[in-house]
């Protein structure tokens, strides 16, 4: 960060994939004081280094917010080692980086201040160049939530974005996406551990942090866009009230997240039981049955 800058508040969705973080993160955008990067774990590698297409459509080596971006971030780190940043956050955002975080908490080692030092940058370049008071990364990452939360310069916010199993599951199944299907017990076993692991860091990072099921979000946004807002300090309102009226909500540039960021603008579908015809009854009771204890927990039914 840079000197006397106060830090970036970062709203921070974690939680299982396919549960609607982007839409979400896309939906939190529309306020005009929130920027909507989509997961920024990505935006060094397969943004800046490999190319890959912002959600404007354009490389992220040539979107002129990510390329201001980029230039911010390098001139206030000092260098472009974008191999060098992709060997850190394999180090610290993969699943045993949770036991190196843990260890280096109290006495954090050389290593990982060269972490802090570049997300803390990464953040600081996103607020600079976009003007917006809070930064949404929809990374859901368990281990990369736990390492921000030791990031100086970063105020981080956690919302443990949760969807049912099956939904999910169904959601994995589509054959549209170029990947190969994911069975539904192998899906809900997946759905349990990074659950119970967003759960655990939430506790720990943020006890105020908050767990927002996607179905809640569908069926109530005013309660549960309200909930999200008071936890940053802004008026969600007016993004309830579009939702409700069925507004298509822009797209800005969305650095990583799923094929739905490419669309320009998306319309909250508020689907919670799609499930039910695109699984056969095999798939549904495996799904059930390799999450059941935990979708008990946070009140689903079977």
């Amino acid at each position: 960060m840079e000197p006397n800058e106060p830090p970036v508040k970062v709203l921070y969705v974690l939680g299982d994939g396919r549960s609607g973080s982007t839409v979400l993160d896309i939906v939190l955008g529309n306020h005009p004081g929130v920027e909507s990067v989509g997961e920024v774990r990505k935006v060094p590698t397969r943004g800046w280094e490999a190319g890959n297409p912002c959600s404007c459509g354009r490389p992220m080596g040539e979107c002129p917010f990510w390329s201001e971006v980029h230039e911010e971030w390098v001139r206030r780190v000092g260098s472009d080692d974008l191999k060098g940043f992709r060997k850190l956050q394999g180090i610290y955002e993969s699943r045993g980086g949770i036991l190196r975080l843990l260890a280096e908490r109290a006495r954090p080692s050389e290593r990982f201040r060269r972490y802090a030092r570049l997300n803390g940058a990464l953040f600081g370049a996103i607020r600079a160049v976009s003007g917006k008071s809070v930064v949404v990364d929809s990374s859901k990452v368990p281990a990369r939530a736990l390492a921000l939360s030791s990031v100086p310069g970063v105020e981080l916010h956690l919302v443990h974005l949760i969807r049912d199993a099956r939904g999910v599951a169904a959601s994995r199944k589509k054959s549209d996406t170029g990947v190969a299907s994911t069975p539904a017990w192998r899906s809900s076993m997946r759905w349990t551990e990074a659950n119970l692991l967003s759960e655990w860091v939430r506790r720990r990072v943020d006890p105020a942090g908050l767990r927002v099921r996607y179905e809640d979000l569908a069926a109530d946004p005013r309660r549960e866009l309200g909930r999200i807002g008071t936890s940053v300090g802004l008026d969600l309102s007016g993004l309830a009230e579009g939702l409700l009226a069925g507004r298509e909500m822009r797209v800005g540039h969305v650095g990583g997240g799923n094929r739905v960021r490419m669309a320009g603008t998306v319309r909250f579908s508020g689907d919670t039981d799609g499930w039910r015809t695109r699984l056969s009854e095999g798939e549904q009771r495996a799904a059930w049955t390799f999450a059941a204890p935990l979708m008990k927990r946070h009140g689903y039914k079977r």
